[in-house]
């Protein structure tokens, strides 16, 4: 029998695999919020983070992120200890919940509760955290060619749900296409519930789409020889194929209706042109890539704009979410510093929910504002903490010079981070378990540490030589003889 481990690579393959196979299985069902699909993301998880820790690989890993993800599990943790009756009744807010408790338990009031007003749901969310904390562990030791072939995977799956949500959107409703998601409340969602959340899944893909599509324009060098054309031929094929994708998620977004997709979208796109003009300014592709922003800005007026900017005429007023914001600060100000629990809001919330709302409320629509409500100062610290970690990896990732393909996929990453991050201040995307997902992915492909711009290839550097020995043979060693001749 053989009982020597495995080589590296092969384990290596085994983590790439499950990773893939775990992307591609996080949105085929409601994007992953039925509770076994969710199970099975966490069973997944759980063998992602073994793998990862027989590895040995957290020693790849910064010690800044690792103190971050582990922070980040251990805030529901510490909700869930248990403390003496008497102490709890004392914690910021509980003591209105008392009487609740006494009512709800026959006056029989346990001697020890946890922290949490909501331990159940405090739980929930604990185990909900790790498939996201393992997915970047996992992809953040993966080699950067790893990396690239996982983001086809991503781009591939959103072009397929855009292409899924199209159809869903031309066909009626008795179509076997809507019957892919049960009860679903809107059309062209893809396999999501909500086109809103949909919307914030394109949104984070498409500036890396972007980062492909001007990567393959830099990479259009006009030079000579045979070689050289066919790698010019094969570069434009890849900008058409880019600039085609991109364009087909700019109209999955249009068709979501989403105020704030479109918005982010218009956004993405702005500062995406302003990151990437610097390299794209070394080039003559500028005129390819106006093309095709012509293209992108002329079908989307054409598919229906107008009645997207139709709901940005409405009174923003009119949003429940403005009352939800306005509500919540009384109970955030009631429980801080602890916070009522984490997952604990759709529970406390009723308390405090105003006359006029009568459907239930199951989220905030702003998760950094129910993140505070649940976890309290915990919470607002984490915030702070990862905003601290993502501007300073932006002065790791914006380098001076040419830049590797992959920078470039670094840089769309970020934005689309960014994207989902603003989105977030509207609507809680990020408490679907496909959304944490992807999310988790992009940021370890931004937080990914390479020096791939000063490997050169060996054939890149020698040619770069030949040039430069054949501009010195063609300097005149003597200065020519003075023509009396010669026009001045």
């Amino acid at each position: 029998m053989n009982t020597e481990t495995p080589p590296v690579s092969s384990r290596i393959r085994g983590v790439f695999i499950l990773v893939a196979l775990l992307l591609l299985f996080a949105p085929l069902f409601r994007a992953g919020n039925l509770p076994i699909p969710l199970l099975l993301l966490e069973l997944g998880s759980l063998i992602l983070l073994y793998q990862w820790l027989y590895n040995r690989a957290y020693r790849e890993v910064p010690s800044r992120l690792l103190w971050f993800l582990a922070l980040l599990l251990i805030v529901p943790l510490i909700q869930l200890l248990p403390v003496p009756v008497g102490v709890w009744s004392g914690l910021p807010g509980r003591d209105v919940f008392l009487p609740w408790l006494q009512l709800a338990e026959h006056g029989q009031v346990d001697s020890w509760r946890p922290m949490s007003l909501a331990p159940m749901r405090s739980e929930i969310v604990f185990w909900a955290l790790l498939p996201p904390v393992a997915m970047f562990l996992a992809v953040y030791t993966l080699s950067v060619q790893q990396l690239v072939r996982l983001a086809w995977l991503v781009i591939a799956m959103a072009l397929f749900q855009t292409l899924l949500a199209l159809a869903q959107y031309v066909t009626p409703s008795a179509s076997p296409l809507h019957d892919l998601i049960p009860n679903i409340s809107h059309k062209g969602a893809g396999t999501w519930f909500n086109t809103d959340h949909f919307a914030g899944f394109l949104e984070m893909v498409f500036p890396m789409t972007l980062g492909l599509l001007i990567a393959s324009l830099v990479s259009n060098k006009q030079e000579k020889g045979e070689m050289v054309a066919r790698m010019v031929k094969t570069s434009g094929n890849q900008a058409l194929l880019h600039g085609l994708i991109a364009i087909v998620l700019l109209i999955g977004i249009v068709y979501t209706r989403s105020r704030m997709g479109i918005a982010l979208m218009m956004f993405g796109l702005f500062i995406s042109m302003l990151l990437f003009s610097a390299q794209l300014g070394r080039r003559s592709s500028s005129g390819t890539l106006a093309m095709v922003l012509g293209v992108v800005v002329v079908v989307s007026l054409e598919i229906g704009l107008a009645p997207v900017l139709g709901r940005f005429a409405v009174d923003p007023t009119q949003d429940y979410r403005w009352l939800f914001f306005a509500t919540s600060m009384e109970p955030i100000g009631s429980f801080f510093p602890l916070g009522s629990g984490a997952g604990s809001f759709p529970s406390i919330y009723p308390a405090y929910q105003p006359l006029q709302i009568t459907e239930f409320v199951n989220h905030l629509h702003n998760d950094y504002l129910e993140w505070i409500f649940d976890t309290g100062l915990m919470g607002l610290g984490m915030i702070l903490f990862f905003f601290a970690l993502y501007l300073k990896q932006w002065t790791n990732v914006w380098q001076r010079g040419n830049w590797h393909s992959f920078r470039f996929l670094q840089v769309g990453a970020g934005i689309g981070i960014l994207l989902i991050a603003l989105h977030t201040l509207m609507d809680f995307n990020l408490r679907k378990p496909a959304n944490a997902l992807y999310f988790a992915f992009l940021l370890a492909l931004f937080f990914k540490q390479h020096r791939l711009e000063e490997e050169e290839p060996k054939p890149a550097r020698r040619r770069r030589q030949e040039s430069r020995r054949e501009e010195i043979k063609a300097v005149p060693k003597h200065r020519p003889a003075f023509d009396s001749n010669e026009s001045w």
